[in-house]
């Protein structure tokens, strides 16, 4: 498509074409990237009105059209990412991984919160953390709901918010940041992009250590790996219709369609799994009868 327009304008510019015909319209578009030093940068191109429509992505996908970590590559990059990068970034990769909490209610997470949580009743070594609008935690769509934090993981947010390195931190923030649980090394409030910046770094690191998953990796991903994790304990102990309910509230879901993903790719990837093994089974063997003495 870009060479046949490049040609056509060559053409208009020739006056090959009559100036009146009709072509296309130029717009301006500004492209955000992130440069060699991990800046994000925006960058002009003059664009046009013709395109072609990409193909649908063949295969089911999760929320933002993302896939599910597998639990090798999962601890692999927690595992990195504690040597490797920012005490901050493996705390929030820590958070997405077992809460399943997007980026920007992680970076909300306030300490108000975590000293407010309450033990759940019907579940043994997880706390209850409110989010939502009244509670200063955001959430995508404003939805209301409890944060499911792990007795370990929450463990570990109380030690880090007691810790020097955030101390020094509050000490340097404004009076109505002084809550936060995530600030920069200057007091200020960590922004998504910020998480996004250190995410370029990690990834490149990844990649140069031998973790090649990282080159695709984004880090809402920590958040469909949770998402199945949870929908495939909750598919094996309850009813689907369990299994959606629980998984819209502990992943605060606006509506079920969202949820049901998840329990579509736990089925498809259970039935993959199945029909690769009876293939298997089913051909085991096969070279040893088409090698035998007469193919039989």
């Amino acid at each position: 498509m870009n060479a046949a327009i490049r040609f056509y304008r060559y053409a208009a510019d020739k006056n090959f074409i009559g100036r009146e015909a009709p072509k296309w319209q130029d717009r301006l578009a500004l492209l955000p990237y992130f440069d060699h030093a991990g800046f994000n940068r925006t960058m002009a191109r003059v664009t046009t009105d013709v395109s072609i429509p990409n193909r649908q992505r063949v295969g089911l996908r999760l929320e933002d059209g993302l896939l599910p970590l597998t639990e090798r590559h999962k601890l692999d990059l927690l595992n990195f990412a504690r040597d490797n990068a920012s005490t901050e970034l493996h705390l929030a990769l820590l958070i997405g991984s077992y809460t399943g909490a997007r980026v920007g209610t992680i970076v909300t997470l306030h300490i108000t919160a975590l000293d407010d949580a309450v033990r759940d009743p019907a579940l043994q070594g997880m706390w209850l953390v409110k989010c939502g609008p009244g509670t200063g935690i955001k959430t995508k769509f404003d939805v209301n709901g409890d944060l499911l934090i792990p007795d370990e993981l929450m463990a570990h947010l109380r030690t880090y918010v007691s810790s020097r390195r955030h101390i020094d931190r509050v000490v340097k923030a404004d009076k109505s940041n002084r809550k936060l649980v995530f600030l920069t090394r200057l007091g200020a409030p960590y922004k998504v992009k910020a998480i996004d910046r250190e995410m370029v770094d990690l990834r490149r690191a990844g990649q140069a250590a031998g973790l090649k998953f990282l080159q695709r990796f984004k880090f809402h991903q920590t958040r469909a790996t949770f998402g199945t994790w949870l929908v495939k304990l909750c598919l094996e102990v309850s009813s689907v219709k369990a299994a959606i309910a629980f998984l819209m509230e502990a992943m605060f879901h606006k509506d079920e369609a969202t949820s049901f993903k998840y329990v579509k790719f736990i089925e498809r990837t259970n039935d993959s799994v199945a029909i690769e093994k009876a293939f298997a089974e089913s051909f085991m063997g096969l070279s040893t009868r088409i090698n035998r003495p007469g193919g039989r």
